[in-house]
């Protein structure tokens, strides 16, 4: 049986902030991060590469990675619920 932490629970209602200073202490859990966040919530770049360009118009980035190929990125918001009905 799995104890869930505080902290972890307390992670489900992260507010995004503009400027933000680097954590002095860290728990190790942010270096773990990219690989649990499904591709739902957030777009991991499959390989290394650069966003080539960014259209605000039709909120979409392009991303070339460094073996020429490409991603499209979507920019645009969109809703989606959580399994706690929310």
């Amino acid at each position: 049986m799995y104890k869930i932490s505080m902290q972890s629970v307390q992670q489900k209602h992260i507010i995004s902030i503009k400027d933000q200073d680097p954590l002095l202490i860290g728990s190790g859990v942010e270096k773990t991060a990219p690989y649990m966040i499904s591709d739902e919530f957030a777009f991991k770049a499959k390989k290394d590469g650069k966003i080539e360009s960014i259209d605000t118009k039709n909120q979409v980035a392009i991303l070339r990675y460094n073996d020429g190929t490409q991603d499209l990125i979507d920019l645009a918001d969109s809703e989606c619920y959580n399994s706690n009905g929310g």
